[in-house]
């Protein structure tokens, strides 16, 4: 059997979130036809059936990659790890969050953090065999940036000319077995949720680039004719304490606050919830609320809160502009806003309210969202390379890429030549003035 290694950024343990996710899920799903070996951070407070998990250090992993045919890996691996780019294993580039080059840009990311982002990806881009993105959109991204780099040629096309080959669309996938409810999470466990009380459930984190704050004030224009509605936000902060905090749990709380709606319509879940139980949640849910700007972030994004929501079958009030959303839209399971726009969003709500149909009926309307995106559906491409891995002739084998320079290193320097160029532009104005000063005197004499 083919080795496949996973290699992980984020935690997979029982609290995760999306790029803990979606490896874990993957790795998971290829184990029936691949040996899988899951690379992360510890702790593995659950195991994986048919994968074996280990720490993500950089011994670890150069003894596994050594032993490896196929090398799965994103984010920053590549540039932290230079040397997986000259391993004989075929190397699998997940761009799905590739895009957080427009979360920076979203949150007004300085020059230093985006040039650190560019350089992670350019490396991306030179040494993959196959890429794998999160929909067409996103397809259409890549294709453009793979073309930048040369990497779509007649080596590459030969026998492949719609790339299908080198830029597979692998989305985020569903649970094939429906969510069940286990236990009590919200209604009677979060202080103010009552058993009458229609909940909109906010999954997901509340991250600086979405849009907390339209939702908040169309719940507020709404409890005069819904006094029963209760918006609740389900994770306040990422599982991974080595990410840094967002300033959006803050400003989202401060708002409900001001308006007069914290812990009677608006309610927020301190913390994060661990992945097996986001099913209690779910089900007890009326609706799901999701809401963005309108950004270049939200045209290539894949809200894969959006798939928890289609899981447990709940109707949706969202913000218009993404691909997911909008084809869940147009599908009659969701209405969408304009972005920030407070009062059409108070519409979607009363829409998605009457849409809280009979449980029965709900998961008739979503079974054909359900079926398809499973992630053994999703991951077919992935299992088809893997089972037969190959090299591309035209991957990049040259000099591996400068060491990883820490972003707060770049801002010092960045700093300090700004601050340089103050003195350069003082001792330019110093020299210039004497010139002139030496003019002057020079004519006063000539005219003596």
């Amino acid at each position: 059997m083919t080795h496949l290694l996973v290699v992980c950024e984020d935690v997979v343990g029982g609290a995760r979130a999306g790029l803990g996710i979606r490896c874990r899920e993957l790795a998971g799903a290829l184990a029936a036809t691949a040996r899988v070996t899951l690379l992360a951070p510890p702790p593995f407070d659950d195991p994986l059936p048919g994968v074996a998990l280990a720490p993500l250090e950089a011994d670890s992993l150069a003894a596994h990659a050594g032993h490896a045919d196929v090398v799965l890996l994103g984010g920053e691996t590549l540039w932290r790890h230079p040397f997986l780019a000259e391993l004989d294993a075929a190397l699998v580039v997940d761009l799905l969050y590739a895009t957080h080059l427009f979360e920076n840009l979203a949150q007004g990311a300085d020059e230093p953090a985006l040039a650190h982002g560019r350089h992670v990806v350019a490396h991306l881009l030179r040494c993959g065999d196959l890429f794998l993105c999160g929909n067409e959109r996103q397809r259409h991204l890549w294709l453009g940036m793979l073309a930048a780099f040369g990497r779509l040629n007649a080596a590459t096309l030969a026998g492949d000319p719609s790339a299908a080959r080198l830029l597979a669309v692998v989305p985020f996938g569903l649970p094939a077995e429906p969510p069940r409810w286990r236990r009590p999470a919200l209604r009677g466990v979060l202080p103010g949720l009552g058993p009458q009380d229609v909940i909109a459930l906010w999954a997901g984190g509340l991250w600086d680039w979405l849009d907390p704050l339209t939702p908040i004030r169309a719940v507020a224009a709404l409890v005069r004719d819904e006094p029963r509605l209760r918006l609740v936000f389900l994770g306040t902060s990422h599982p991974n304490p080595r990410l840094p905090a967002m300033a959006m749990p803050r400003r989202a709380c401060r708002l409900a606050e001001e308006l007069g709606l914290l812990g009677q319509h608006v309610f927020f879940n301190e913390g994060w919830v661990p992945y097996e139980r986001r099913a209690d949640y779910l089900l007890e849910a009326n609706l799901g609320v999701s809401a963005h700007p309108a950004h270049l972030e939200t045209q290539f994004a894949l809200r894969t809160r959006l798939l928890d929501y289609v899981w447990a079958a709940l109707p949706m009030a969202l913000s218009a502009g993404d691909e997911l959303g909008d084809a869940l839209a147009a599908d009659g399971l969701a209405h969408a806003a304009p972005p920030g726009d407070v009062a059409a969003f108070a519409d979607a709500l009363r829409a998605a309210l009457r849409d809280a149909w009979p449980a029965a009926t709900r998961q008739a309307a979503f079974a054909l969202w359900q079926r398809r995106l499973t992630w053994e559906r999703v991951a077919a491409p992935l299992a088809a390379f893997v089972a037969v891995p190959r090299r591309t002739p035209d991957r990049a084998r040259g000099p591996a890429p400068t060491p990883l320079v820490p972003v707060e290193e770049l801002r010092r320097v960045a700093e300090e030549a700004e601050r340089l160029r103050g003195r350069l532009a003082a001792v330019e104005r110093g020299r210039v003035l004497r010139a002139l000063n030496w003019v002057q005197r020079h004519l006063h004499g000539r005219r003596s």
